[in-house]
């Protein structure tokens, strides 16, 4: 594997203990932990699980970012230059996303598929989150109206916001996770 695979490996196998931590009634059913290897880009998913249960879950990960604003940001950062990130964008890059995620997995309704979208690298680059309210719950309500509307191909639709642990599920409901 290469280096950038297994870069791209370890970030996800990061990710989802974040998020098994997060949403700790899903983390305590988990019984096995598969990672995929990302060798074919038409692979359907980055995780599978295999619950107490005996039941499996296909997860797939999604970061929730604009990547021509963050290549922007990290130019500017490398010229020394202040870039803050817009969390303006946020809105479209998630709504992207998640259109993005379910057109290109369409026809995994046959097995238990899930989808993970979580936010990290913007975060460090100047969070919308940071401050007395609490946007991530805003976007939690608007991502899941989309995703009625959309009916995405997932069982479930998450939100994660990886530096403060914090989870929602968006679709078929919108509750924070516990």
């Amino acid at each position: 594997m290469s280096d950038m695979r297994e870069a791209h490996a370890q970030k996800h196998e990061d990710i989802f203990k974040v998020f098994l931590h997060a949403v700790s009634s899903i983390g305590i059913r988990v019984k096995d932990i598969h990672y995929t290897e990302q060798q074919d880009p038409d692979q359907s998913r980055d995780v599978v699980t295999t619950m107490t249960d005996g039941s499996k879950v296909e997860w797939q990960l999604a970061e929730w970012v604009d990547e021509i604003q963050m290549t922007t940001i990290k130019r500017a950062e490398r010229e020394g230059r202040d870039q803050p990130y817009n969390p303006l964008t946020d809105h479209e890059a998630l709504k992207t996303i998640l259109r993005k995620k379910s057109c290109r997995y369409g026809g995994l309704e046959e097995c238990d598929a899930r989808l993970i979208v979580y936010y990290s690298q913007g975060s460090l680059y100047g969070s919308p989150y940071d401050g007395p309210s609490n946007p991530l719950d805003d976007f939690a309500q608007i991502a899941g109206v989309w995703l009625k509307e959309l009916r995405p191909p997932f069982k479930n639709v998450y939100l994660l916001k990886v530096h403060e642990c914090r989870a929602f599920e968006v679709f078929p409901a919108i509750l924070p996770c516990t």
